[in-house]
């Protein structure tokens, strides 16, 4: 397994509305709110996603449920309504955990910036996390099911979500 941690040159301060702007969101094991702040996790295999964050319509996001060897899966996050100082910055951070099909811990990072500073906006806009990770299946990878887990952190309300995605690695 090779992970590779993009920090992104984007102009994250462009935001989306979220979806219909809910009081609160259907949660999954994806995708969960606290104390109204709100987080959602995602694999893909287009790069491309972080790129056309900026662009004036949303992107859309070609969701991964497989993975094969050498071929990269990218990290997705993306958050709304976290707290601020009253200077209103906003402290965002997550963990990662890829586990494979026993059990077993395969990759673990802590601490990874999702946000820190001013976060501009109504607290119902959508954020996306402006770091994400790759993740590179390599031969020595079993075949079969990963869960990959995040744990996104408010550092301001002082709450964390835990997330989880599945994938399958599958023969070429």
């Amino acid at each position: 397994m090779r992970s590779v941690l993009y920090p992104l040159l984007l102009s994250v301060c462009t935001s989306l509305m979220a979806q219909g702007a809910q009081e609160s969101i259907d949660e999954t094991p994806y995708r969960k709110t606290v104390e109204g702040f709100s987080a959602g996790f995602w694999l893909t295999k287009e790069e491309s996603f972080f790129s056309d964050w900026d662009n004036s319509a949303p992107p859309e996001l070609e969701v991964a449920r497989e993975a094969r060897r050498n071929e990269p899966l990218y990290t997705v996050v993306l958050f709304n309504n976290p707290g601020r100082t009253s200077e209103g910055r906003a402290e965002v951070t997550l963990d990662l955990i890829l586990k494979y099909e026993d059990g077993s811990t395969t990759l673990e990072l802590e601490d990874i910036s999702c946000w820190s500073g001013s976060l501009g906006g109504e607290p119902r806009m959508l954020h996306l996390c402006p770091s994400y990770l790759a993740l590179t299946m390599e031969a020595a990878d079993p075949l079969g099911e990963y869960t990959a887990r995040i744990v996104v952190r408010d550092h301001v309300k002082d709450v964390e979500l835990e997330l989880e995605r599945q994938y399958i690695l599958r023969k070429e």
